[in-house]
């Protein structure tokens, strides 16, 4: 989803100047109001600002490919027109299966496939607020990550995460090819030649 983070005047995204802690909501240029430096706006949003409302709510019908299974028979709910699975008819609520808490931990829900690091990166893309922290295991030390994001982002990130396995399963399922136009060798990932620019067919 688009935002464009250089719009004036600045939305009420409650930042603050790294230099004096001005908060910048409404300022109608990139300087800062209360000690004039210049504010570099990829550099002072923190990937846990909220920037835009979620995408997804958990309400919408046809019920997007959120990855929810019915309790009753254990059918995927994607695709369902109405709140009852689409196999055994038992009705369903997503919105029981948000977190509570404002934000939460994703490290259980994400595929081992998936670094939570490259999780992170498509976040930061789609501007789903998010905290990565990393932590020291004192004995081993080896490194280790956790996710936190924000509820309100919950399906939104469900979402994300189905079409980044969607995609993955895609690229393993393609063999490598060649290009019809200059018969260069091209890697299953490639859509396009490397050598040519030409389309894969």
């Amino acid at each position: 989803m688009i935002v464009d983070i250089h719009q004036l005047p600045i939305p009420e995204w409650h930042l603050r100047c790294p230099k004096c802690g001005y908060l910048l909501n409404g300022l109608p240029s990139h300087r800062c109001a209360e000690c004039g430096d210049s504010l570099d706006m990829d550099a002072i949003i923190p990937t846990w600002a909220r920037l835009r409302e979620p995408r997804f709510t958990g309400e919408e019908l046809p019920l997007p490919d959120f990855g929810l299974y019915c309790n009753n028979c254990d059918a995927p709910l994607a695709g369902a027109r109405q709140r009852e699975c689409p196999s055994c008819h038992e009705p369903f609520e997503p919105m029981r299966s948000r977190p509570t808490k404002a934000w939460f931990v994703a490290d259980t829900m994400i595929d081992e496939k998936i670094a939570p690091q490259l999780i992170a990166m498509m976040l930061e893309r789609e501007f789903v607020p998010y905290v990565l922290e990393e932590t020291q295991n004192p004995v081993t030390g080896s490194l280790s990550w956790s996710l936190r994001i924000m509820s309100d982002f919950y399906f939104e990130f469900l979402w994300l995460l189905r079409c980044r396995l969607h995609e993955m399963e895609d690229v393993t399922t393609l063999s490598d090819w060649q290009c019809q136009s200059c018969d260069n060798e091209n890697p299953a990932s490639f859509e396009t030649c490397w050598h040519c620019g030409t389309l894969r067919s």
